[in-house]
């Protein structure tokens, strides 16, 4: 009898780490990436990797030698500086390069001004480990269970779900799909011209809306700026990374959205090095077959695209 109430119990507290893992799975995966760039022993080639879905998905740490993927959906450039410097102002921590993964739409990008997606990112992920919610100055208070156990239950599971997620290397690992915005089974290579098309414009013209912002875009340049500088004093080499996107993206992504990143890039009062895979020969490097949707890498071309960069920057 004992034996199967301990099996039950057992039972019920894996099923719940489960239940506390998917409902802070972001959350959770970030905490982790975070403690991993922190305390591992670092040799004098490590880098950085952080940005939004594009370098999510479509750069992969295995490739690299001890480098940490900071990245997570929708993560504008405020929240890149400020998990940057969770990580650099570690004594311990020596970097030397650090990717910072960029859309074309990033200089107008502002998460804490997205009503809906900051109930969805910073209030359960970035204000929980950053305490920092930007220009959201009620922000909500994630419930990180969503129902009443005891709080004995609930250290258990929260426990047994974050030694699961300190042994994933990649987001998508253990079953995770690599799902999309606009193309849930992340099949891009099997539609039609027509179909692709569509779903260029569905995701080019939902970034170009944020093109009004324009107040947006000179804080974004000062943050830059700043940003910049404070890898200039610690003499890391920042590197902006646009990672390849489809042609059927790219035709209905407004022109002067692009005029206007590179204007962002130029107000460092540094060198950056920029390496746009969509402004250079490594475009021709990527096939449809390497895609998951209009803007999105799939597992074959991250891995491509993280063997790229670990063999140009010999990390």
């Amino acid at each position: 009898m004992q034996e199967n109430r301990d099996a039950e119990i057992e039972a019920a507290l894996n099923s719940g780490a489960l239940y506390y893992e998917e409902r802070n799975y972001d959350y959770l995966f970030l905490k982790c990436k975070l403690e991993q760039a922190i305390q591992s022993v670092s040799p004098s080639n490590k880098a950085l990797v952080i940005g939004s879905s594009h370098t999510k998905c479509g750069i992969l740490e295995d490739p690299f030698v001890n480098t940490t993927n900071l990245s997570i959906d929708s993560q504008d450039l405020y929240y890149d500086f400020a998990l940057s410097r969770a990580v650099l102002e570690r004594e311990t921590v020596k970097t030397t390069a650090l990717f910072i993964g960029m859309g074309y739409y990033i200089a107008f990008h502002d998460l804490s001004m997205a009503k809906m997606n900051r109930d969805f990112l910073i209030s359960p992920v970035y204000y929980p480990l950053l305490h920092d919610a930007h220009h959201w100055e009620n922000p909500t208070i994630w419930d990180f269970w969503g129902m009443d156990i005891s709080e004995e239950v609930k250290k258990i599971c929260e426990s047994m779900a974050y030694l699961k997620m300190k042994q994933r290397r990649n987001y998508y690992e253990n079953g995770m799909v690599r799902n999309s915005p606009v193309l849930p089974e992340g099949d891009w290579w099997k539609l039609s011209e027509e179909e692709k098309d569509h779903l260029g414009a569905v995701r080019g013209e939902a970034h170009g809306r944020l093109f009004k912002w324009k107040d947006t875009f000179s804080e974004n340049k000062e943050i830059f700026r700043d940003y910049i500088h404070y890898l200039s004093l610690r003499n890391i080499l920042p590197v902006v990374l646009v990672t390849p996107f489809t042609a059927a993206y790219l035709n209905h992504l407004n022109p002067e959205m692009i005029d206007c990143f590179y204007e962002l890039l130029g107000s460092a009062q540094e060198d950056v090095h920029v390496v746009d895979c969509n402004q250079s020969d490594l475009r021709g490097l990527f096939e449809e077959s390497d895609f998951k949707d209009p803007d999105h890498l799939n597992q074959i071309g991250a891995q491509k695209l993280s063997c790229l960069l670990a063999g140009e920057f010999s990390l």
